[in-house]
């Protein structure tokens, strides 16, 4: 039968996604959520075989200048990721009225040879730039649970000791005020400079993230002696999988290493939720080398991702618009 528009409720399409044994937060309904109200449009597809669903796929698209659909599946495939991209295409154009498609893929499976072979074989490319990242590190629960201080290098133990003698102190954040985080990334920009965040988000759009998010999303923070915040973390959940989602700090929290004593303390907090793995949501050592020291210090295993891959109809159109979508991220 192919790809077709999957018509159920929001709770029947999570459930679907659990069966599919899909890890990613990029494909829940809660996502979708987040992204209503943007440029994105969201599309949920399934693909049916014998009567049988074998994949599904949360798909976000627009279209520019009206002739052409720009879409984004940022989840990946859950399920049987052998997708042939006419067909996804081609639900993809019906959808929304354009004959010209460009549409590209995040699929953050390890990559193998044999993979990457199957997917040129079914009419995709890898991208040459990427909207998201290319490798990660992972946390795994060992025998020791997901926390396990063993995996820590002596460094970051050592600065996690640093914190924990100063009396820092870090708490489930139950109700997150959006303003607070926003003040907080913009110090930490201010802080970091060209290290911080390029883009601030609006207080507007970290509202609608933890408010579509909701029980998804755990977060942590640090308050100094006059309440004011100083550090926080967050994680996406789904099911026994996280991934790390925000993080911000400011020059106060570096002084009294606070960072170490959130990250540790989200990841307690993870443990005792029964998570399995937990994703650290990407690494840059050349552009980000103190981001990624301080990923590597926490003992996670090196993971490079199959990475992002784009289809499009006409063919020659993904020349042109693959790098502008890569400058959306």
């Amino acid at each position: 039968m192919g790809w077709a528009t999957f018509s159920e409720s929001d709770q029947d399409w999570d459930q679907l996604l659990q069966r599919l044994n899909s890890s990613s937060p990029f494909s829940l309904s809660n996502w979708s959520r987040y992204k209503h109200g943007t440029r994105w449009t969201s599309l949920k597809a399934i693909r049916i075989e014998n009567g049988v669903c074998t994949s599904a796929a949360l798909v976000l698209w627009f279209r520019l200048l009206r002739i052409v659909t720009i879409a984004w599946v940022p989840g990946g495939i859950a399920g049987d990721n052998a997708c042939e991209s006419k067909e996804l295409l081609q639900l993809i154009s019906s959808t929304s009225g354009t004959r010209a498609t460009y549409c590209r893929i995040a699929l953050r499976s390890r990559t193998n040879n044999l993979a990457e072979k199957d997917l040129a074989s079914r009419g995709w490319s890898r991208a040459a730039r990427f909207i998201g990242a290319h490798e990660t590190f992972v946390l795994h629960r060992s025998e020791h649970g997901l926390s396990d201080k063993s995996k820590l290098s002596s460094n970051w133990s050592r600065n996690l000791d640093r914190g924990l003698k100063r009396g820092v102190t870090c708490e489930v954040w139950t109700k997150p005020n959006a303003e607070e985080i926003r003040q907080l990334m913009e110090q930490m920009t201010d802080f970091k400079r060209t290290l911080g965040p390029q883009v601030i988000p609006s207080t507007e759009s970290i509202a609608q993230l933890l408010s579509s998010m909701g029980d998804r999303m755990v977060t942590v923070h640090t308050r100094n002696e006059q309440g004011s915040l100083v550090a926080m973390r967050a994680a996406f959940v789904n099911g026994p999988y996280a991934w790390d989602a925000l993080a911000a700090a400011n020059s106060e929290a570096r002084k009294i290493y606070a960072s170490y004593v959130c990250a540790w303390k989200l990841i307690e907090v993870l443990n005792d939720m029964g998570i399995n793995e937990f994703d650290l949501a990407g690494i840059d050592p050349e552009e980000n080398e103190g981001v990624f020291n301080f990923k590597k210090g926490l003992g996670g295993q090196r993971h490079t991702y199959l990475g992002e891959w784009e289809t499009s109809a006409p063919s020659a159109i993904k020349q042109f618009l693959g790098p502008i979508v890569s400058r959306m991220g």
